[in-house]
């Protein structure tokens, strides 16, 4: 697991590596720069969809049980 160094309001710091967006950590201490959306699961659908179709690099977490 990848070493955070330090987390401030706008900035986390991984590794010696400042972020100023959201983060994925992985086990492998690989660390990817996040656009975080937040919608309602009908909304975020057809969002996930549209991306796929421009071939944008996309994944999903979809809680459907609220």
């Amino acid at each position: 697991m990848a070493k955070i160094d330090e987390l401030t309001f706008g900035s986390i710091v991984v590794e010696g590596k400042k972020h100023r967006r959201d983060v994925l950590i992985f086990a492998d201490v690989t660390v990817k720069n996040l656009i975080l959306l937040v919608q309602l699961f009908y909304e975020a659908i057809a969002r996930l969809n549209e991306l796929a179709e421009q071939k944008k690099k996309v994944a999903a977490l979809i809680h459907i049980t609220c």
